[in-house]
């Protein structure tokens, strides 16, 4: 960037795919042919994953509702969120000094759950970062 040299980003699994351009948009006399261009990144560091899955979760009313009051009362901070289609499974960022209170919170909160098999599993996956790409044109288009 500080060079203004844009890269293109590509997938090894897809080498026929166009990729990503990443650039500064401001060098870029218009958006590189009509095609997403990214600005740049933000990132939050230091995060751990923690999810919660099992197929008794799936139509439950109240599931996510139990998860996030339970460590919000543990003062644990949540980044973000994802959550299956399938309903199956919660996933959520947490500061990572957070991750093993979040798990034991919820293992708690959901013992007699995970002993009836309605959740398999409270995860915690360590040493992760969020990243978001900031640009123009990432809106879907008709």
């Amino acid at each position: 960037m500080k060079y203004q040299i844009p890269i293109t980003i590509r997938n090894f699994f897809n080498l026929t795919a166009p990729g990503t351009r990443v650039s500064d948009l401001a060098s870029d006399v218009e958006v590189y042919q009509g095609k997403v261009t990214i600005k740049g990144f933000a990132t939050i560091d230091n995060v751990t994953l923690i999810n919660v899955e099992g197929t008794g979760m799936v139509g439950v009313p109240g599931i996510a509702s139990a998860i996030f009051s339970s460590v919000r009362d543990a003062g644990i901070n949540v980044i973000m969120i994802s959550q299956a289609s399938s309903e199956q499974s919660i996933c959520f960022a947490v500061r990572a000094a957070d991750g093993d209170n979040a798990v034991a919170v919820l293992q708690r909160r959901f013992a007699e759950s995970i002993s009836a098999g309605r959740v398999s599993a409270v995860q915690q996956i360590t040493d992760c970062c969020v990243l978001a790409a900031v640009g123009q044109g990432m809106v879907a288009r008709k």
